[in-house]
């Protein structure tokens, strides 16, 4: 009795210490709800990053596509087929609107009219149709040329079509009524294109016999012959302001003219392969070229001067085969074996490229503002890339994803700040 007895140090309770462990793991389901919509929103960010993105694939040519054009308000597309038809499609929902089948052969080459109501299409079987581009109805055929029809333009007022053809002539047509009304002999080779001059008075060809001709569109008299390259003359085209010539040749030069008495303005050098396009810019300030060398150069108009050279340095060797400067005349598009790049003419600085697709290019049509761009490719469809910001970076602030990403982001701090207050 009154024994005191001492507890051992093996069975004393510990003393606590103080500390309360707090788990980082226990979110609220406001927190995970938060957490799922800014992952999807960076996912879409992450997919629309590009200014450039594959709007519509049209599908339904069973061969390669061979010809494509946009209408002048950028809302339609012809696509001219090896499969013997045209198709018309319209480009903000990508339905076919018509089918344009009447040829009976290879599809070459399809335009639409300066007002958009009509389109004219040519065939490896000697001829040239137009049709209504809203019902696809044939409204005339083009019968004289005796080869291949490579190519056909309609005049600026739409009363004309010019032609160009394997049979070494060029020929004028009547749009409404299909008939001749003049017949451009003179070339001792193939003619590949025949385009109008901007007033629709004169015509220039380019034909694989080394020479240009300019042409008057109402008698088919021939003005001028543009002498001076030592191989085949891919391309010609007029100035805006019909002032000048501009010619592509096979001799790897391009070269300027005046369109009145066709005397060479200027020899554009510097090339290494032969060039297969050529176009002046809106303000008729700049050239710019394509080559087989795997480049594109931009040309001062008046001095012949190189100004840039477009070429994308750490990418393998691809002939580019199409030029065309942006309405504003301070961009560049150009297609070749490889993605279309856009540059900045001036510094030939790359804006931005269609990669996301890498088969065979062929066959562009670019809007006039440059924000929609059409191709074709060797699995018969072709394809409508559109703008949807500007190419430089600053752009991606255009896109809704980037705000709601930012929006999701700060929220998903706050919710994880307060759950861990809550613990």
């Amino acid at each position: 009795m009154g024994q005191k007895v001492e507890a051992s140090a093996d069975t004393a309770p510990s003393p606590p210490t103080g500390r309360v462990t707090r788990s980082w793991f226990r979110f609220s389901l406001r927190t995970l709800l938060i957490f799922v919509l800014l992952t999807a929103s960076g996912m879409g960010l992450w997919c629309r990053w590009e200014p450039w993105i594959l709007e519509r694939t049209l599908v339904g040519h069973s061969a390669e596509v061979r010809g494509a054009a946009l209408s002048p308000d950028a809302c339609r597309v012809v696509v001219a087929s090896g499969d013997g038809t045209a198709r018309i499609w319209d480009a903000d929902t990508g339905r076919q609107v018509a089918l344009l089948k009447g040829h009976e052969s290879d599809v070459e080459c399809a335009a639409f009219s300066p007002d958009g109501s009509r389109v004219v299409t040519t065939s490896s079987n000697t001829t040239a149709r137009v049709w209504n581009a809203e019902t696809g109805r044939e409204l005339s055929v083009m019968k004289g040329h005796w080869h291949t029809v490579h190519s056909a333009e309609f005049s600026p007022d739409g009363r004309r079509v010019a032609t160009a053809s394997e049979d070494r002539t060029a020929r004028i047509w009547d749009a409404e009524t299909g008939r001749a009304v003049a017949v451009l002999k003179g070339h001792k080779g193939t003619v590949w294109r025949a385009p109008f001059s901007p007033d629709g008075r004169r015509i220039v060809t380019a034909s694989s016999d080394d020479t240009a001709r300019i042409w008057d569109v109402e008698t088919g008299r021939e003005l001028a012959v543009l002498t001076g390259h030592s191989d085949a003359v891919d391309r010609a085209a007029f100035s805006p302001d019909g002032r000048r010539v501009v010619t592509a040749s096979q001799d790897k030069t391009a070269r300027i003219w005046d369109a009145e008495t066709g005397h060479v303005v200027a020899v554009l050098k510097g090339h290494t392969d032969m060039l297969v396009d050529a176009a002046f810019s809106p303000d008729c300030r700049r050239v710019v070229t394509a080559s087989f060398d795997g480049t594109a150069r931009v040309w001062d108009a008046e001095t012949g001067r190189e100004v840039t050279v477009l070429k994308e340095r750490s990418a393998p060797v691809a002939a580019q085969k199409f030029a065309v400067f942006s309405s504003d005349s301070q961009r560049v598009v150009t297609l070749g074996d490889d993605y279309p790049p856009i540059w900045e003419a001036e510094t030939g600085r790359q804006l931005a490229s269609l990669a996301r697709y890498t088969g065979n290019w062929v066959c562009p049509a670019v809007s006039a503002d440059c924000c929609r761009i059409v191709t074709g490719d060797d699995v018969y469809a072709g394809r409508i890339w559109s703008r949807r910001r500007p190419e430089q970076w600053w752009g991606v602030a255009w896109l809704p994803e980037f705000w709601l990403t930012i929006v999701f982001g700060a929220g998903l701090v706050w919710s994880m700040g307060w759950d861990r207050r809550a613990l």
